[in-house]
């Protein structure tokens, strides 16, 4: 039984040693390079490059997104909504209670501005 297991590991680190050796030949046509001639020279060019990205992340702290979903989900926060004040047609306490439903204007919010962002970033 022994001699049978030793065989099966033989076998399967020989064929994984002839897939690991299947790609030797890497040349690939490279279209643009970042060099240390055409790289960011100045803090000027990182700011105006690199600020866009940076700026908007205060959006990470507003109402009605990702901090709200994480404050009041985890009742670190709590909305009281006494008569009709601050109900906001239930989507606060949708969240309170773990009700997560696709329309709810927060996660809307919130995959909005996570998209916003990566394409800032992309850009």
């Amino acid at each position: 039984m022994k001699k049978i297991i030793n065989i099966r590991y033989f076998l399967i680190g020989l064929g994984m040693s002839y897939f690991a050796s299947s790609c030797v030949d890497l040349d690939e046509e490279v279209y643009s390079a970042v060099t240390a001639d055409n790289f960011f020279q100045t803090n000027e060019e990182f700011i105006s490059a690199l600020g866009q990205a940076y700026t908007s992340l205060g959006g990470l702290g507003n109402h009605s997104g990702l901090w709200s979903i994480n404050e009041i989900a985890s009742d670190e926060i709590v909305v009281s909504h006494k008569g009709g004040d601050w109900f906001d047609g239930g989507v606060l306490l949708q969240l309170h209670q773990h009700e997560f439903k696709s329309d709810n204007p927060f996660f809307q919010n919130s995959w909005n501005f996570l998209l916003e962002e990566s394409i800032l970033v992309i850009d």
